[in-house]
């Protein structure tokens, strides 16, 4: 029997494994064949996402070029303001036709431009682009000179009544 074993591997004959000559933290995927089990890894959130994206020359807009952004994220565009809609019916520039390897949501930013932010909302799964806040314009401070200052008149001693000997 021991000459037998040699001799049938040496003619090609198949041997068939037991699943008891299995490595722990394997699974047996076919006959002869049988793989590692890993970990889970978590999974990114789909905006994160490490994409490069060649945008088909029939998306003409900006607006276009988003809803095929997120195409496959499972993600889609929410409310609109004016000023938002007026942005996604612009033209596509041309060198906004092949994008990445960069994460979805920086293509997102990169594709609205600088005065506008992009949020979105996990639980709906709708992104929302928004025009940035413009901040207030800062007021110039001149610091006045003690000698320029005018004393008024109630600042004028007496004229409260105190002191008035």
């Amino acid at each position: 029997m021991k000459l037998a074993l040699p001799l049938l591997i040496a003619m090609g004959v198949p041997c068939v494994a037991n699943a008891a000559d299995l490595v722990p933290g394997e699974i047996r995927l076919a006959r002869y064949t049988s793989a590692q089990v890993a970990d889970p890894q978590p999974l990114d959130p789909p905006l994160l996402t490490l994409v490069q994206v060649q945008v088909p020359r029939d998306i003409i807009t900006v607006g276009g070029a988003i809803d095929y952004l997120l195409l496959r994220t499972g993600y889609h565009l929410g409310d609109l303001a004016p000023a938002v809609a007026d942005l996604l019916r612009l033209p596509l520039p041309e060198n906004h036709r092949s994008l990445g390897p960069a994460r979805v949501s920086d293509l997102l930013s990169g594709l609205v431009g600088d005065p506008y932010e992009v949020s979105a909302d996990d639980i709906t799964r709708t992104v929302a682009i928004s025009l940035k806040p413009t901040p207030a314009p800062e007021v110039p401070y001149r610091q006045i000179p003690l000698s320029e200052v005018q004393p008024s008149e109630d600042d004028a001693p007496g004229a409260n009544g105190a002191n008035d000997g």
